[in-house]
């Protein structure tokens, strides 16, 4: 009896715990919110950036989420997932302040008009049915709505949500939409082949605010004082005038970004590079960061694949691909960004296209300078070349004859400069006075050519304090073809271009909370390749330019080394994590049974013998 009276116990123990745990769980969901992110990166918590902004909200915020309502695709189900995951936390942070709605236009002929009207739009993605593959018309898209006006996020993924959400919600509780001057390259709906385009680099600035093309700026009217940010792209011979403009513009407290070239190499490697004057040269001496006259060198660029033809002993050839290091396309790590501004103290990376460095000048009392981004310890400036040419044994010669003439440093490619900036036309300057401006048609048929003749207007020098970026580069926000140029990720995350554009945009804007989101970024862990170092050591990864038979046969012997050894380390680092997580887990769970053990040890007394005074 005492038994079965045990046993009956114990089991509804069991059945009362277990009803515990399911009515506490299921009030703890419906009242209680408590997330906590233990992960290294952080992002899966909503940062304390949009909990703030969001307990400043004093009206509702209406959260409308086009979703559609049961993708078939795997990837998009988990995607949706953490989408509703994300927005459900942001309206438990609001204490009420937002309404959230969910619609699936593909259900809903009305919803469907509205998310059109808003600019949300479906992406097809493919899908299987049986045997062969079908198409879903995918919508993700939020729209959001707070005091009567509204501003959508056409496509929303989890690990952009956070950010476009909150540049969204900032410019809504802001109730003003920034203006952004882009001073640069005309859009042509027909580009002529090879043509430098900046199409994705204008989308880009267009999320961050309004886009107003600028004219010639050497008229009479100058940049609109209601420009926020003046962007400044890849421009050719100004005239004066409109280095004038720019001048008085940031004088008067404006804040600009400059991506300038002074070698432009076209996409076709059969034409040569034109070498140009931008026509602000006179600025940047006399803010204090020129640019060098030659370009970048550096060992640590971009590789790029190309096919060559390799002659074999019998007088034939046979084509086979290699990566060539072109030592003229600077790849950043991130090493090479500045830790002492946010903008880019976490960027993964950046690649600058024949860029010139931003040497040392006479920096004003009046301002700062900041260099953001730096080459490798091992670069040198250069000549610019006629063409841009792929060819290994090229970089090789190079690489000799740079390292027994001169000595290899670290330049900056893009620079910070902030305060009061002096003027080189005030009196005593390089070009005192206001030159004279051209009239609008010269203006537009591009005459560069100056007088010499000034205007009696008065010229602001040390004004208001300013902010200006300059980038001995422009090619970085160019168009993309096969992914060398900017290049947004088809997946939603941006390019490397996409975050430093998105990064000093928001900066200038002076956003400082969506500058703290954007830092919020996955933290880099590449993976070792360990072929891929094997076969450096062993100088596989260059191809020569001829082999015979002997050369080849050594070739393939030193490439089945390369293997076995790289085989050897995967394994040694395997087996070395595996065996360290089984000596923590014997340490965790063995060591305190050995002290317990040794501890009663000393309390036995052996059989026959009268225990001690001691263990009494």
């Amino acid at each position: 009896m005492r038994r079965r009276s045990q046993r009956l116990n114990a089991t509804l123990s069991i059945l009362l715990l277990a009803l515990a745990v399911v009515l506490v769980n299921d009030a703890a969901r419906r009242h209680v919110s408590f997330k906590r992110d233990l992960s290294e990166d952080q992002l899966y918590a909503a940062s304390p950036e949009l909990e703030r902004r969001l307990s400043q909200l004093d009206d509702v915020l209406v959260v409308r989420a086009f979703f559609t309502a049961s993708p078939e695709q795997g990837k998009v189900q988990i995607a949706k997932s953490q989408l509703v995951s994300q927005l459900r936390d942001y309206e438990d942070m609001s204490g009420g302040r937002i309404r959230l709605e969910f619609v699936d236009p593909s259900t809903s002929s009305e919803a469907k008009l509205e998310a059109i009207r808003l600019g949300i739009s479906p992406v097809q993605v493919p899908g299987r049915a049986g045997s062969g593959s079908r198409p879903q018309d995918v919508w993700l898209g939020v729209s959001l709505k707070y005091r009567g006006s509204e501003r959508s996020l056409p496509m929303v993924m989890p690990l952009t949500l956070e950010y476009a959400f909150a540049s969204e919600l900032f410019r809504l509780m802001r109730g003003h939409t920034p203006k952004i001057g882009w001073f640069g390259p005309k859009v042509s709906a027909t580009p002529e082949p090879g043509q430098a385009t900046f199409q994705n680099a204008r989308r880009a600035l267009q999320l961050a605010g309004e886009l107003v093309d600028m004219g010639s700026l050497a008229t009479f009217e100058g940049v609109p004082e209601d420009i926020d940010l003046l962007m400044v792209v890849r421009p050719q011979g100004l005239h004066p005038r409109a280095a004038f403009a720019i001048d008085q513009y940031l004088q008067s407290g404006g804040r600009a970004i400059f991506a300038l070239d002074n070698h432009i190499y076209p996409l076709d490697q059969t034409t040569e590079a034109t070498h140009r004057v931008t026509g602000l040269e006179m600025l940047l001496a006399a803010w204090g960061v020129p640019l060098s006259s030659g370009i970048a060198w550096d060992p640590k660029c971009l590789s790029i694949g190309i096919t060559q033809s390799v002659p074999a002993a019998d007088g034939t050839s046979t084509k086979v691909r290699t990566d060539v290091d072109y030592t003229f396309w600077p790849d950043i790590g991130p090493e090479g960004f500045s830790e002492a501004v946010p903008v880019t103290a976490r960027l993964g990376g950046l690649i600058l296209y024949w860029a010139q460095a931003i040497i040392p000048g006479d920096l004003p009392e009046t301002a700062e300078r900041v260099d953001l981004v730096k080459s490798s310890e091992g670069s040198f400036i250069v000549d610019a070349p006629a063409l841009w040419v792929l060819d290994p044994s090229l970089t090789r010669s190079q690489s000799i004859e740079l390292n027994a003439a001169a000595d290899s440093s670290s330049f900056a490619m893009a620079s910070s400069v902030t305060g009061k900036l002096p003027s080189p036309f005030v009196e005593g300057g390089q070009y005192p006075g206001a030159p004279t401006p051209l009239e609008f048609f010269d203006a537009e048929m591009g005459v560069s050519t100056w007088d010499g003749s000034v205007t009696d207007e008065d010229v602001v020098s040390l004004g208001k304090d300013t902010h200006v970026i300059v980038i001995g580069d422009s090619d970085w926000l160019r168009d993309g073809q096969s992914g060398y140029f900017f290049d947004p990720d088809p997946r939603g995350l941006g390019s490397y271009s996409a975050s430093f554009l998105g990064n000093i945009v928001d900066w200038m804007l002076l956003e400082e909370d969506l500058v703290a989101l954007r830092s919020r970024t996955a933290i880099e862990r590449p993976l070792t390749n360990f072929l891929e170092e094997e076969r450096m050591e062993r100088e596989l990864t260059e191809l020569s330019t001829s082999v015979n038979f002997d050369e080849a046969e050594m070739r393939t012997k030193a490439e089945d080394e390369a293997e076995a050894a790289a085989s050897m380390r995967r394994a040694s680092v395997m087996a070395a994590a595996t065996g360290g997580s089984l000596l923590a887990a014997l340490l965790l769970v063995g060591l305190p049974g050995l002290l317990r053990s040794r501890k009663r040890s000393l309390f036995e007394v052996p059989e026959g013998e009268t225990p001690s005074k001691e263990v009494l």
